[in-house]
């Protein structure tokens, strides 16, 4: 199903001129529960591993659950993203790459968001395959395995909200301050600019402020690669194609809640990223080895 983002509302460059240079091409990867195989892009569906290749466990040595029961034995690691370049070719990838896999910990949050495992792969070169991953640790928080969800990515426009310069970033949060204290019905910036769910290009979606990484090995900046979080948006940012289904007809009211499958599709993953937070990949592009580092934030 072709899944497609209305255009913004409001002519953000008109409101704001200065955000005309900052503009960024993203893509929207509109992650929607399936049955991804090894040879999908995907969020938690299986992932190629190596026959030869240990599956990795959580480097922590111990794990501690919400009940404070401590988890015995090791936990291997659970698939969160299988991403192919082919399936989105805008992704920077080192030559010869062209898969970017995510794994991380399905026990315990802080281990998840701040020990994510990133690897880049060259999926042609990953023969004879493992045919059956290890299943989850019996512990694990059903909140950290991600729903088994394909894409179907659409290339948008991003614009900077908490990464815009300091004089235009003033203006922005000037110009959000009633919506802030909901005295004013309408569009903010905050709702327009940052374009919001699962996303590679364009620009982080903080809910914190900014923190870019510094490349380990050659001390230069990154680039933002990839947003990961559990909520795709609301009002327009919700595809035309499932404007219907989740009760939203194009005005600035949120979408009514219409049953499970809205649900599903405006929170697919069913994570949520520590508290609606997200998980933010960065590659430095300078390297040619594109060294992978990574943020979280929560709400």
């Amino acid at each position: 199903m072709t899944r497609t983002t209305p255009p913004r509302p409001l002519d953000v460059e008109a409101l704001f001129p200065a955000l005309a240079p900052l503009v960024r091409n993203a893509t929207r990867l509109h992650p929607r529960r399936g049955t991804p195989t090894v040879e999908h892009s995907s969020i938690g569906g299986p992932v190629l591993w190596p026959a030869g290749e240990p599956w990795p466990v959580c480097p922590e040595a111990s794990h501690r659950i919400i009940s404070g029961r401590e988890v015995t034995g090791p936990v291997p690691l659970v698939p969160v993203l299988q991403l192919f370049a082919r399936d989105v070719p805008t992704l920077p990838h080192p030559t010869g790459m062209d898969l970017l896999q995510l794994l991380w910990c399905p026990v315990e949050e802080f281990h998840a968001l701040d020990r994510p495992l990133l690897l880049w792969r060259d999926s042609t070169a990953l023969d004879p395959l493992l045919e059956l991953p290890p299943a989850p640790h019996p512990d694990a928080d059903n909140n950290l395995v991600p729903r088994p969800c394909v894409f179907d990515p659409e290339p948008v426009t991003d614009y900077p909200y908490a990464d815009a310069p300091e004089g235009l970033r003033e203006r922005l949060l000037a110009h959000d301050e009633p919506f802030v204290e909901e005295e004013e019905e309408g569009w903010s910036m905050w709702d327009l600019l940052i374009v919001p769910g699962c996303k590679v290009g364009g620009f982080p979606s903080w809910t914190q402020e900014p923190d870019w990484p510094i490349c380990a090995r050659c001390g230069g900046g990154t680039e933002h690669l990839l947003t990961l979080t559990g909520w795709e948006g609301d009002r327009n940012w919700i595809p035309r194609e499932e404007w219907a289904v989740n009760g939203y007809t194009g005005g600035i009211e949120p979408a009514a809640d219409q049953g499970p499958q809205a649900q599903a599709n405006r929170a697919p993953l069913d994570v949520s990223f520590g508290d609606n937070g997200g998980l933010y990949l960065f590659a430095c592009t300078a390297c040619p080895e594109m060294p992978l580092d990574f943020r979280s934030d929560c709400h």
